[in-house]
């Protein structure tokens, strides 16, 4: 018996080792969709840092061992583009400089690949470039594996206005603004009336329920920074109250799930 139990252990410490060497490709180790870290932050109009981090792209195992400052060349704007991992050119596991680009192509959601995919490279990030060509200064946190929070400036203002209605009105270009893959949006409010009572409310277009949105009511003036939940459409609408001297929304960020 002490001979079986010991040659079990053997088995079993084989099996464990085994399983934490990886190769190109893998069958059971991550799950399909695992990313973790390797998410995109600014340096400056010209760069961006890959951070490190380690995941899975098209069955495939990969790391990125220590920072990498990655150049968008050719970029035009205003547009986002989106940063992937290069399936063809990735020198898997350790991801390089070269293991990387960028598009203003949109990704796609992949329900076998568990991810945001243009064809076989994985989407890890994504920009704003502003009508100068410059990427825009943004701070992204890390806030679980798979969703990143952007912090920008004014990515857009989507209202100023002081032609008000009372009934709720779709802001049809806000989904313009926040990238494909997002599920949140970054806005900062402000209604007035100048020394009288004002009242603004903000909610995604589609679901026009307090629950999902946001309402401002104060005397004279108020104004706050929330994040809004976003459907499909990636759509806001708003209402203030007729009277109401003056309104505004402005894009200040978005999250993304990759």
């Amino acid at each position: 018996m002490k001979k079986l139990i010991i040659s079990m252990a053997v088995v079993v410490s084989m099996v464990l080792s085994s399983s934490a060497v990886f190769a190109d490709t893998y069958s059971t180790y991550p799950p399909r969709g695992t990313i973790k870290g390797a998410y995109v932050d600014y340096v400056d109009a010209d760069y961006i840092a890959i951070k490190t981090g380690y995941g899975e792209c098209n069955g495939k195992y990969w790391e990125v061992t220590s920072d990498i400052t990655y150049q968008l060349t050719g970029i035009t704007g205003p547009d986002f583009y989106y940063i992937y991992i290069d399936d063809s050119q990735a020198a898997y596991p350790n991801l390089d400089n070269d293991s990387f680009a960028h598009a203003d192509t949109e990704p796609v959601w992949s329900d076998t690949k568990f991810g945001w995919y243009n064809g076989n490279d994985r989407c890890i990030g994504a920009v704003w470039v502003n009508d100068s060509h410059d990427i825009l200064s943004f701070l992204a946190v890390n806030s679980s594996d798979k969703t990143v929070d952007t912090y920008a400036n004014t990515i857009k203002i989507l209202i100023d206005t002081t032609s008000i209605s009372s009934s709720f009105q779709t802001l049809t270009d806000s989904s313009t603004y926040v990238p494909v893959n997002a599920t949140e949006v970054r806005l900062s409010v402000y209604v007035d009336d100048d020394g009288a009572p004002c009242n603004i409310w903000v909610t995604p277009a589609e679901r026009v329920i307090s629950a999902a949105g946001l309402r401002l009511s104060s005397y004279r003036y108020a104004n706050t920074t929330v994040w809004m939940p976003l459907d499909d459409s990636r759509d806001i609408a708003w209402q203030a109250s007729a009277d109401d001297r003056r309104a505004q929304i402005i894009n200040m960020g978005f999250k993304i799930s990759r």
